[in-house]
Parts: C-alpha cells; structure tokens; sequence
C-alpha cells in the first residue's frame, strides 16, 4: 500500500499527452491550443488613429493652433494624405493616419468655426498623441498566443484575429464510466429490499462534464467474470480512459483486477493510504488509463475528483495550477495515518477569506453527507491534527463557477 501523494505523481508521471486534431474555429471554447499562433502580419498593420479628431502635423501646432478642414477619412478607407500641412484632415477611430500628420486631436479639445478648427492654447498636445504607431502590439511573425492556452472567449478572438479558420488543438479523451454489481438498479425500475440505486454513474458522469470532459460512454457489467472480460475489452479497445466504480476490493465476485491483468493492463499500484478510497486501482495499456475506484459513492467521488480530474486535463493538454488553499473553520483529530479526504462547504468572507466547514461522515458510503458540499479537503498523512485556521488544498466538484480553482 502507498501513500496518496505518491499515488498521485505516479498517476501523472503515467498519463501521456493526448493525441491533437484540427477542428473549426466554432468547434474550439474550452478546448486547449496545440500550435503556437504567429501575427500574420504587423499589428496595427499601420499608425493607428485612436480617437475621432482631427490629424495634423506636429510642427504647425507651436505656429498656429487653426486648422482648415482639407478632407476627412475614416476607418476601412486606403490611407490619405495630408497635402498641406497647416491644414488638417478629420479622422475617424481605427482609420490610418493619413501621410503628412502626426498627431492626433480629439474634437472634445476643439472647436470648429466653419469648417476651421480652432485648438485651445492651453491643450497640452505632443507629438504622437492619439496614434498607435505601426507594430506597436507585434510585428509579424511574433509569438501571440502560446501553445498549451485554453482557448476562452479573448483567446478566441486573438486566434480568428490571425486568420485561423481551422485550429490544431488536444483531442478530448474518450472516457468510459463502467459500473458493477448485481446489486445496482437502475432509475425507473422496480427496487427490491436486497437493491440499490445506480448513483455513482451519474454522480461520475457529471462530475466529468462539469470539468469539461464530454465525451463518455456509460456501461453497466453484473457480477459474472465472462461479461466482465468482455465489457472491459471492449472498453480498452475504444477508449482513452477507463473510469470503473466497484468491483475492485477483496470480494469473491470483485473480478475487476484479475480481468484487468488478464486483458494486458499494467498495474501501476492497487490500495492507497487514504480515506476514503483505499482499494484504488490503477493502471496503463499503450492506449488507455484506467482508474478502477472502490464502489461507495464517496470513496469514487474523491478518488475521481483527486486523481482521475487531473490526469484527464494533462491528457487534453491543460496546464495544472496550484490547488486553491481554504482555512479550516473548526479542529479535527485524524483516527489513522492516512492522507484524509472530506467533504466541506465553503464560506468566502469578506476579507477575502475562504473557510471551509467539514461534513462529517460514517463510512465511505454515506452520501447523504455530500448534500452541502462543495469539493473536498485534504489532510496529509502526516498530519496527526489540523487547527482552526490552518491552510489545506482544496478541490471543488465540478460545476461550482467561482468558487472551482
């Protein structure tokens, strides 16, 4: 049995960068960049006029502060030209500055007494004023938007900027939930007293939408060796990665580890030091991870949430942050030394302050518990007892907006 921090960098250190593919620029929000983006040309591609007014040339500004109007252009025009430079030229914002002008005035500072425009004396003007100059975000062939970039509503602009119609981008794994259990029925059928409800399904598939993975195939295998070889293999064969909740403890109808190894799977470790989610299983194929997580609801919930959330993400090719830190709201006494996951609710104050509350719970199945939470924290294995106050790392379930790391 290994520690949970070990668990997880091995996790890691054993999940693979995903395969890339080119999608449609409306296919990208969410998805993570392959390619750097490169300007394709000079940015602004010319001086830039920043704000309507008038051009003019800088040198006339100290000999005369009138202006007659000689033309007026404004954005989506070729560039004009300045043909007399004690005259000006009416500019529009995002136009070219015409050639011959330097400067830029807003009208806010002038004044115009037919068709002469009239500048105070006292306006503080400089030469340049208003005027983007050529290049002055990136020149062309620069480095814009870095490969690794989750592209978001900014990031999409920059890329549809560039031209890109069609970007190169992190395929998102194809996942496959697999449940277990003679026990489990599913939702609209009758339940006998010896059944239960097929929660950790839904509990699992949602959790993975709400971190943004969407493509997942559910598929539910009884507790009979044959089926459950051919379900797995199945599952192997077309997926990125396997999510199995159940069927992975000591138990007499727990074939899910001896199938995996029959089916080629590395084990990587099975049972880790922590509660809940001590039988964790975890192993590779070329192809595939697969997370084999202990069956009660929390157990799978924390175990999806601490190892399986993270490597899915370094598999799309997002980059991992540091985990969001919350104060403990009261004292906990650790019972063994195991690395604890639990359940808490999260109060943000207005000191900027985020404090977390446990939610106590009997065992790994109590679900009831989970009602008020918003992801779990976690206590090291080292860490005999934790204080009010003290800092610990905290992971959101998925779905929770503001308050997800």
């Amino acid at each position: 049995m290994i520690g949970a921090d070990k668990a997880f960098k091995l996790v890691l250190s054993n999940t693979p960068l995903g395969p890339t593919e080119n999608i449609s620029i409306s296919e990208c929000p969410g998805r993570v960049l392959a390619k750097d983006i490169l300007a394709e040309r000079n940015d602004p591609p010319f001086p830039r006029v920043l704000k309507d007014g008038i051009a003019i040339n800088f040198s006339q500004f100290t000999a005369s502060h009138s202006f007659p109007i000689e033309s007026l252009t404004r954005a989506g025009q070729t560039q004009a030209t300045l043909q007399n430079n004690k005259k000006c030229i009416e500019v529009m914002t995002g136009c070219p500055l015409p050639l011959g002008a330097d400067t830029v005035v807003m009208y806010e500072d002038t004044i115009d007494e037919d068709g002469v425009i009239k500048i105070s004396k006292e306006l503080a003007l400089s030469r340049g004023d208003n005027v983007a100059p050529e290049s002055s975000n990136h020149k062309v062939g620069e480095l814009i938007l870095k490969s690794g970039a989750t592209i978001q509503s900014a990031q999409l602009g920059i890329i549809a900027s560039q031209g890109e119609s069609n970007v190169l981008v992190y395929r998102s794994p194809r996942i496959t939930v697999i449940t277990s259990g003679d026990e489990i029925v599913d939702l609209g059928d009758l339940l006998a007293p010896h059944q239960i409800r097929a929660s950790n399904r839904y509990t699992a598939i949602s959790e993975l939408q709400g971190h943004g993975f969407h493509h997942i195939t559910h598929v539910h295998i009884p507790d009979n060796k044959r089926q459950t070889e051919l379900a797995l293999k199945a599952a192997l064969d077309s997926s990125d990665a396997l999510i199995l909740s159940g069927g992975v403890s000591k138990g007499k109808f727990d074939f899910i580890p001896e199938t995996l190894n029959k089916l080629g799977v590395q084990k990587i470790f099975h049972k880790v030091k922590q509660r809940p989610g001590k039988p964790f299983w975890f192993g590779t194929t070329e192809q595939t991870i697969v997370f084999a997580l202990p069956g009660n609801p929390i157990s799978t919930l924390a175990c999806l949430r601490r190892y399986a959330i993270p490597s899915l993400k370094k598999f799309s090719g997002i980059k991992l942050a540091n985990n969001q830190r919350v104060k403990l709201s009261q004292n906990i006494d650790k019972i063994e030394k195991k690395t604890d996951f639990i359940p808490v609710s999260i109060e943000h104050r207005d000191d900027g302050s985020s404090w977390a509350t446990p939610w106590g719970f009997n065992t790994s199945g109590h679900y009831s518990s989970l009602a008020a939470s918003h992801g779990i924290i976690i206590i090291p294995e080292e860490s005999i007892k934790v204080n009010k106050g003290d800092l610990l790392e905290f992971l959101p379930w998925g779905h929770q907006g503001v308050i997800c790391s």
